[in-house]
């Protein structure tokens, strides 16, 4: 296979959770603390396959976060051939994007 690194904006003792569960597994990662708490998500299913989702609000990422996260991803893709973003939906993907255009 080939090296992989989790990476993103993480905080709080959710983000501490996430990053100790990703150790555990050896999964290589290098995330930016960011102030806010890292969102959870939840999905209950019943016994009758109904199923319910709590979904919590994301972080608000500040424009110095953003920043420093430029910083990191552009020296995490020295080396790489790849990327793969993930997250709730294409809107947010294009505001990442169209916002990344007047960061510094």
């Amino acid at each position: 296979g080939m090296r992989s690194i989790a990476t993103g904006f993480i905080g709080g003792a959710c983000g501490d959770f996430i990053r100790n569960q990703l150790n555990k597994e050896h999964i290589e990662n290098d995330f930016l603390e960011i102030s806010e708490e890292t969102r959870t998500n939840l999905t209950i299913i019943d016994r009758n396959h109904h199923i319910t989702r709590i979904l919590e609000e994301g972080p608000h990422i500040s424009f110095s976060e953003l920043r420093r996260f430029k910083k990191k991803f552009i020296f995490l893709l020295k080396d790489c051939h790849h990327v793969v973003f993930s997250g709730s939906t294409l809107f947010a993907f294009y505001m990442f994007c169209t916002t990344w255009a007047f960061i510094c």
